[in-house]
C-alpha cells in the first residue's frame, strides 16, 4: 500500500540538517484553521474549509528548501538531498514524489529568468545560464541528483521556446531550439542508469522528453514501463502515461483502454484495480471522447479502491471534484460516452457520504481547469475563493433536500451526520 504520511519523519530519517528546518515549519501548518461555512445559499451546511494543507504546506517548503539551495549555490547537499528523497519515495499526500518538487524548487528563479528572456527573444541569458549549470555539474558529475535539475531546466526551457499549439504551427527556429534543449537532456540523462542508480526520477525525466522523440509511439510503452516498475505507488506516472497515449498525443483509445486493464491487474498489491482509474484519470479530463472507450464500472471499482488504499482527505477531495466539476462539465461529446459519464458521476454520492470530512479549495479550482496554470501568490486569494465558492456550491445542490427541509449536513473527522435542525 502506498504510504504518503507526513514528510517530517522520513527527512529526519535521511539528511538530519535538512530535516529540522523543515519539520519545524511543517509542525506549524499541518493544522489549518477551521472555517465553517453558513452562508445564506447554505445556513445548515457545515464543514472545515482546509485553505492550507498539509499537501501545500509539504509541496511549498519543499519547493523552498530546493530553492534556498540552488540560491546559496549549496549544490552538493542539493543533490545529495533531491537523491536521497527519490531513493527513499518520499511523497506528499497527492502521492507527487518530493525528489520532484525539490527539483522544481530548485529551478524556480532560473526557469523563471529563462523564460522571460525567451519571451524578450534575449538568448544571451539563456545561454548563459545553462552554460553556468553545465560548469556546475561538471563539478559534480556523479550526482544524478543535479544531473536530473539541469536535464529538466533543459526541459522547461525547451518547452518555454516551443509554446502551445500543435507542431506544424511552431515557427521552425522556435521547433528547433525545443528539440535541441531536449537532446541536451538526453545527454545528460544517456550518463546515467536509473535502474542501477535505482532512481525513479530519471526514468521519469526519460518519459518527459519523448514529445521530442523522433518515434515515440516506440518508446512511450518501454520508458513508462521502466518508470512504474521502480515507483508503481506514484499515481502521476500512470496518470501522464495515460495522457501521453492519447490518439492526440502517442497513441490511440484502445491503447489507453489496454493499459488500463493492464494496470489493473499489474498493480493490485499498491491500489487494488485503481491503476485502471490512474490511467484514465487526465486522459478523460483532457478528452470527454474517450468516455466511449471506458469501463465505468471498472472505473468507478478503480475509484473505490484507490480510496480504500490511500483514502486521505486530499485524494477525496481530487475525486470528489473531478466527479462533480471536471466529468460533470464535459459536455458536448458523442451519446454513448455521455451514458458512460453519467454513470461515472453516480459514484459521486458514495464519496461525498462516505469520505468527505473537509473541503480542499485549491483542488476543487484546479478541477474546473484541471490544465490551466497553477496558481500564483498574486491570484491564491481569488483561486481560494472560487475553489470554496465551487465546492460549498456542489454539497449545496447535492443535499438540497435535506437543506431545503431544515436538516443540518455536518461532515467533519466522523465523516457525515444529517440532523433535525433547531425548528425540527
Amino acid at each position: 500500500m502506498p504510504d504518503f504520511s507526513s514528510l517530517s519523519a522520513t527527512l529526519d530519517q535521511l539528511i538530519p540538517r535538512t530535516a529540522r528546518s523543515l519539520r519545524k515549519s511543517l509542525g506549524a501548518t499541518a493544522a489549518p484553521r477551521l472555517l465553517v461555512s453558513s452562508g445564506s445559499a447554505a445556513p445548515a451546511l457545515h464543514i472545515d474549509i482546509r485553505q492550507t494543507t498539509v499537501e501545500t504546506s509539504e509541496r511549498g517548503h519543499l519547493h523552498d528548501q530546493g530553492q534556498y539551495l540552488a540560491r546559496q549555490e549549496k549544490w552538493a547537499e542539493l543533490g545529495e538531498l533531491i537523491r536521497l528523497l527519490d531513493q527513499h519515495r518520499a511523497r506528499i499526500p497527492s502521492g507527487r514524489p518530493a525528489s520532484e518538487i525539490m527539483s522544481l524548487g530548485a529551478r524556480a528563479d532560473m526557469s523563471r529568468a529563462a523564460c522571460a528572456s525567451i519571451a524578450r527573444g534575449d538568448t544571451l541569458v539563456v545561454d548563459a545560464l545553462m552554460t553556468d549549470l553545465h560548469a556546475i555539474l561538471d563539478e559534480h558529475s556523479c550526482d544524478h541528483g543535479l544531473a536530473q535539475v539541469v536535464a529538466m531546466m533543459h526541459v522547461d526551457i525547451g518547452w518555454a521556446w516551443r509554446g502551445e499549439g500543435w507542431s506544424q504551427d511552431i515557427p521552425p527556429d522556435r521547433r528547433g531550439a525545443f528539440h535541441a534543449h531536449f537532446r541536451q537532456a538526453a545527454r545528460i540523462l544517456d550518463g546515467f542508469s536509473a535502474f542501477e542508480l535505482d532512481a525513479p526520477m530519471l526514468a521519469a525525466a526519460r518519459c518527459a522528453l519523448l514529445p521530442a522523440e523522433a518515434d515515440p509511439k516506440r518508446r512511450i510503452v518501454d520508458d513508462y514501463d521502466d518508470l512504474i516498475e521502480m515507483d508503481n505507488a506514484n499515481p502521476f506516472a500512470l496518470r501522464s502515461l495515460g495522457v501521453h497515449l492519447l490518439p492526440r498525443w502517442f497513441g490511440s483509445y484502445d491503447q489507453v483502454r489496454d493499459t488500463a486493464t493492464e494496470m489493473a491487474h499489474r498493480l493490485q498489491e499498491d491500489w487494488g484495480t485503481g491503476g485502471y482509474a490512474w490511467v484514465w484519470f487526465d486522459a478523460l479530463a483532457l478528452d470527454p471522447e474517450a468516455f466511449a472507450w471506458l469501463d465505468a464500472r471498472a472505473y468507478i471499482r478503480g475509484l473505490r479502491d484507490i480510496l480504500a488504499h490511500q483514502g486521505n482527505q486530499h485524494m477525496v477531495n481530487l475525486i470528489a471534484a473531478h466527479l462533480a466539476v471536471t466529468h460533470a462539465n464535459a459536455r458536448s461529446i458523442a451519446p454513448p460516452a455521455d451514458l458512460t459519464r453519467r454513470h461515472v458521476c453516480t459514484l459521486l454520492d458514495a464519496v461525498l457520504r462516505d469520505h468527505l470530512q473537509e473541503v480542499h479549495p485549491l483542488i476543487w479550482a484546479a478541477a474546473a481547469d484541471p490544465f490551466g496554470q497553477h496558481p500564483t501568490l498574486a491570484n491564491m486569494g481569488s483561486v481560494l475563493k472560487q475553489g470554496q465558492a465551487l465546492a460549498l456550491s456542489v454539497l449545496g445542490q447535492h443535499f438540497a433536500r435535506d437543506l431545503e427541509a431544515g436538516r443540518v449536513v455536518r461532515f467533519d473527522r466522523e465523516g457525515l451526520s444529517i440532523a433535525a435542525g433547531a425548528g425540527g
